[in-house]
């Protein structure tokens, strides 16, 4: 058991970081510890968001004797898609206090609805979880995209290792980050954008960690696992922010669960980051080609794809700078093309490490029923509606992406 007092640090950067008090738990009794916890507090009325398939914990919620003076209310949400249209509909229970039990999808709902009636949430993730469930932002789908939004930070985590066994898509997952440790890189050398040095150090070091506690025990990886994305989600609520912790590969993940919004992240994200890897591998070793690209071209493709209006669309369109960089941050990136090549192959490495050590097996793309088409479009896509620069914008500003719409 970990338990945190409220961090506040004003910072270099010139923000002001704050970490509200956050009870974690990672044991295989954690649901119990979960329990305890809710009983020795002075909240009367729980709301619990159950989205698990089978009762047998909402029944042992429901039957524990440390909890029989509380008002118990129930919302079960099984095979669910979190949308904000849904959080919005969810009426106000009276509760004191929301429990999130389920994956990331159920926790997103509860941690946005919570935010919205200003309860605190503690959350009981069970099956798929990434590292963004245990910051402040929730994941919810808006009729275009997903994306974050501000919602709760846990004041309770409690991850029960009985249940959850390890997970190699979320191996995978975190292999991931080092997409974004080299897209921060070419932000700030390329379109000369600022971080926090106490976040990149952070992140740096978390990274490093996660690499060296890397097991072939699968114990011991999925405790690396959790507390990986403890520690990542915490920091995310830290600094108030996620597009940090994130490359490109998550702008395709989101244009995949856009087409499939039924679709696991986790598994989306094999998919994104073996075409981000190859896409980056051959575009920093031969980056001639400058035909630029047509906005209108991509805007009219996002409609018909995506199967909304213009104004839909325009409102969620990235940035005009990042979409369509100046001359001066396209030669700059020409002046660092060998160096960020070179950073790029060393990361790339740390990626292949993690993935030497997994077997994944499933076809995702036959499984959601994606076809070659659908891929190739959702790919051509993905940067448009992704607000942070990464190397696939340039890649797309290059002109290559146009050239899958053709």
């Amino acid at each position: 058991m970990e338990k945190k007092q409220e961090k506040t640090v004003v910072c270099e950067c010139g923000d002001t970081h704050i970490l509200p008090p956050t009870q974690i738990v990672v044991s295989d009794d954690a649901f119990n510890a979960l329990l305890k916890t809710i009983s020795e507090t002075e909240f009367k009325h729980i709301l619990v968001f159950y989205g698990l398939s089978n009762d047998e914990l909402s029944e042992k919620f429901k039957q524990c004797e440390c909890v029989k003076d509380k008002e118990l209310s129930f919302v079960i949400l099984p095979n669910l898609i979190a949308t904000t249209a849904l959080a919005d509909q969810i009426e106000d229970k009276g509760q004191d206090v929301v429990v999130a039990i389920g994956g990331e999808e159920v926790i997103s709902m509860a941690k946005y609805y919570a935010y919205s009636f200003s309860n605190p949430v503690f959350i009981f993730p069970v099956g798929q979880f990434l590292d963004f469930t245990f910051s402040k932002f929730a994941r919810l789908y808006d009729g275009v995209t997903f994306d974050f939004y501000a919602s709760q930070s846990p004041e309770g985590i409690f991850v029960d290792t009985s249940l959850n066994k390890y997970n190699q898509y979320q191996s995978y997952y975190l292999s991931s980050k080092y997409i974004s440790v080299f897209d921060n890189q070419m932000s700030g050398l390329v379109f000369g954008n600022q971080f926090c040095q106490r976040m990149v150090d952070f992140y740096n070091d978390a990274l490093e960690k996660y690499a060296c506690k890397f097991s072939k025990s699968l114990w011991e990886s999925n405790i690396n696992n959790i507390w990986t994305m403890i520690r990542i989600g915490q920091a995310m609520t830290f600094f108030n922010q996620s597009k940090f912790f994130f490359g490109g590969d998550r702008a395709v993940v989101e244009m995949l669960n856009a087409l499939k919004p039924s679709a696991s992240f986790l598994e989306l994200e094999t998919v994104a980051l073996k075409l981000i890897l190859n896409s980056y591998d051959c575009f920093l070793q031969d980056a001639n080609c400058n035909a630029g690209f047509n906005l209108n071209k991509q805007i009219n493709f996002l409609c018909k794809t995506l199967k909304v209006s213009v104004s839909q669309i325009m409102k969620k369109l990235a940035s005009n700078l990042i979409i369509s960089p100046t001359k001066e941050i396209v030669n700059s990136f020409g002046s660092y093309q060998p160096y960020l090549f070179g950073c790029f192959k060393n990361l790339a490495g740390q990626i292949f490490k993690i993935h030497s050590n997994l077997a994944l097996k499933d076809n995702v793309l036959k499984k959601y029923e994606f076809n070659a088409m659908c891929i190739e479009n959702a790919f051509a896509l993905s940067p448009y509606l992704f607000d942070k620069p990464t190397l696939l914008h340039l890649i797309g500003n290059f002109g290559y992406l146009d050239k899958l719409l053709d």
